[in-house]
């Protein structure tokens, strides 16, 4: 994840060259990379632009992140996975990685073939 300070937006973006806030240094337009939780902060803050990893799903400032349960739902039912739709997110993640799992493991039936 990454912030910008701006400066001010009511008063033509004045302010500082440069801005030491959340433990983080903001030259004024420069990006800066920020954790999950500083990001958070500064998405709320009118004085920063944020801009979200696109591949870190829950935005804790780390690629990869939680599916959601229709997310594990909907692969489960493309990997042909019977499951119980009341189950808990947790256990339903499980299962969907079990799957992936078992899947990765088998032979992709490229090349099995014997010459007649």
């Amino acid at each position: 994840m990454r912030a910008r300070f701006i400066g001010d937006p009511n008063d033509g973006c004045s302010g500082p060259a440069e801005l030491s806030y959340l433990g983080s240094v903001f030259p004024k337009g420069q990006w800066v990379e920020v954790d999950g939780k500083a990001g958070a902060k500064l998405s709320v803050h009118s004085h920063f632009e944020v801009e979200a990893d696109p591949l870190d799903r829950d935005e804790d400032g780390e690629k990869g992140g939680s599916l959601s349960k229709a997310e594990i739902v909907e692969r489960l039912k493309a990997l042909g996975v019977e499951f119980d739709g009341r189950s808990k997110r947790d256990d339903l993640a499980k299962l969907l990685e079990a799957a992936e799992d078992a899947a990765e493991q088998e032979p992709s039936g490229e090349g099995d073939q014997q010459p007649e």
